[in-house]
């Protein structure tokens, strides 16, 4: 699975018949714990559409795969996270695999932190981006507590 969407391009006749297949990729993605998102590259009009979220993806933002498709992924990030949305998409139009963390933001207004990797696919003649989004609370927690208690122990010496 991974090789294949990892795969920038489509390389072999095997390969693409392979993905051409959207059944199977529905299957798999659909199965996945993280979100998984595919976003049009080539849309002027609404700079990285989605135009596909798998369920976990739904579930983590709290819509439905009817309100978050056609969305701009900017519309899912905090303001910091989504002042970098444009660049990003502009990378990612160049080829250039991502890996970061941001705030992605749910229904109800909640924020929460996410790692993402990202990189450019083709996939039935066009220009998208694999996005795979992975909702971490508990690192940043985790680096908080060890904050707290750094600073604690310093505060002593």
């Amino acid at each position: 699975m991974s090789a294949i969407l990892q795969s920038s391009r489509l390389v072999s006749g095997e390969e693409k018949t392979f993905l051409g297949d959207d059944a199977v990729f529905t299957l798999i993605s659909e199965q996945m714990p993280d979100a998984l998102f595919l976003l049009d590259l080539d849309d002027t009009t609404v700079p990285g559409r989605i135009v596909y979220a798998n369920e976990s993806a739904c579930l983590m933002h709290g819509y439905t795969r009817e309100e978050i498709t056609g969305r701009s992924i900017a519309e899912l990030d905090d303001p910091e996270t989504a002042r970098q949305v444009k660049a990003r998409l502009e990378s990612l139009y160049a080829g250039e695999t991502l890996h970061f963390e941001g705030v992605h933001r749910h229904k109800d207004g909640s924020c929460f932190p996410v790692e993402i990797s990202a990189r450019q696919v083709f996939w039935n003649g066009r220009r998208l981006a694999l996005a795979v989004d992975r909702d971490i609370p508990d690192r940043h927690q985790t680096q908080k507590a060890l904050q707290i208690s750094e600073n604690q122990y310093r505060a002593l010496f």
